[in-house]
Order: C-alpha cells, then structure tokens, then sequence
C-alpha cells in the first residue's frame, strides 16, 4: 500500500492565510488611521530642514502609535477550507 492511499478523502482542511498589504493599501489604510485618530488626512508637515515633524503630536496617542505599527505586519489566520464538488472552495475563518 502507498502514501496515497492510506491518505482519507476529504474535502475540508485546515490551513493558515498570511494577509500583507501591499504599499498602496498601507497608504490607504494610513490616511483612515490618521483621519480617525487626528483628524486629518496629512498628519506630518516638512520643516525647513527638509525633515517632516507630526502636525498633532498631542494626538498621537499610544493607540495610534501601534495601529501605525500593525500597519506593517504582516497578520496569519487560521482558516477552514471546504471545496465543493465542482473544485469551488468556501472559507470559514477560524
């Protein structure tokens, strides 16, 4: 008897999804951020140095600073995969 064989038939997995936005939605989802925390879709301002400095310091919140920071990450879900007899697949997030 093979590998395959000993294999049961299923039509139903358990598998994990990464999302990662890619440059644009991180910029998108960054003005949401800003526009919900501050108020303001334009958050920084560019001095004349040439450097950019926060516009509402006393906004930025430490609930801001990370909603910024999880922008970045990358996120992994645990997902139930079910196919149907046609090859069509249903996800159910776990």
């Amino acid at each position: 008897m093979t590998e395959q064989e000993e294999l049961p038939v299923s039509n139903e997995f358990i598998t994990f999804v990464r999302i990662q936005l890619n440059h644009e939605q991180k910029q998108q989802l960054n003005r949401f951020l800003n526009l919900h925390y501050l108020g303001d879709i334009h958050c920084n301002e560019l001095d004349e140095s040439g450097f950019y400095f926060p516009k509402y310091p006393e906004k930025e919140t430490q609930e801001f600073k990370d909603a910024l920071w999880r922008i970045d990450a990358g996120h992994e879900y645990q997902v139930k995969v079910i196919y149907d007899v046609n090859g069509n697949c249903k996800l159910e997030l776990l």
